[in-house]
């Protein structure tokens, strides 16, 4: 499923009873979107809620706010000068002539920070996610280019992150309960049990409302920074965080 594995959810009374929900619903089949609502929703507020994972860095949201600005940087650079400038600018000219699989793997590391850490490797993972989707039926540098040149755009650069921040939460949602639910109801219905998570998360994505545009900040300073804590934010309100 390419998430992290080897995490000791918390013994707290809401980590117990969130524990005895996921258990509960994996032996009875898949949870459906309602119940993963309500998982989702219930994780969130285990792990401080949306305020305390977004302004104090609960659930490592740190490492994904790092890796939102580094996108949410590039994309808004290439709104404003091109992609060809942006690539020029950024060191990634010589993505170009390159594989669509060379191109994807070479973002996520741009755009990566170093898996040296669980909540980074759940942040490059999350950002593999997005890229995958973004690109699933890109060709080469043009292809991918298009599309980078239409995420740039104001709504389209909030929505992009919005997405990334709801895979990052996909991810550590399976580092919490992945190996619980393999050793209870087997790999198999585990994988089919959080089919149903992400469907729900990819679900209920939707384009944010900012009183800015975003394409416009500085993403290397306290603007960025404060943007990624209120998309990160907003986003997990929207998850029932």
């Amino acid at each position: 499923m390419g998430t992290s594995k080897g995490y000791d959810a918390p013994s707290t009374p809401q980590w117990g009873d969130l524990k005895g929900k996921v258990s509960r619903l994996a032996k009875e089949g898949r949870p459906g979107l309602d119940n993963s609502k309500q998982l989702v929703g219930q994780f969130i507020r285990a792990n401080g809620g949306s305020q305390g994972v977004a302004r104090n860095g609960g659930m490592g949201a740190k490492s994904a706010q790092a890796v939102a600005r580094n996108l949410g940087s590039f994309l808004s650079l290439v709104n404003r000068v091109g992609l060809d400038e942006a690539l020029k600018q950024t060191g990634l000219e010589h993505l170009k002539g390159k594989t669509t699989s060379d191109i994807i793997l070479s973002l996520i590391d741009y755009f990566g920070e170093d898996a040296s850490t669980i909540d980074q490797v759940d942040a490059r993972n999350a950002l593999s996610q997005l890229m995958d989707e973004l690109f699933s039926e890109a060709e080469g540098i043009d292809g991918i280019g298009q599309i980078l040149e239409e995420s740039a755009q104001p709504d389209n650069l909030t929505e992009m992150l919005e997405r990334f921040f709801g895979y990052y939460v996909y991810q550590q949602f399976c580092r919490s309960f992945y190996e619980r639910l393999a050793s209870k109801v087997g790999n198999a219905q585990a994988d089919a049990f959080l089919n149903d998570i992400l469907d729900y998360i990819k679900s209920e994505i939707t384009v944010l409302a900012l009183d800015r545009d975003i394409s416009q900040i500085d993403w290397n300073g306290q603007e960025g920074e404060a943007i990624c804590v209120q998309v990160l934010e907003k986003t997990l309100d929207v998850f029932g965080g």
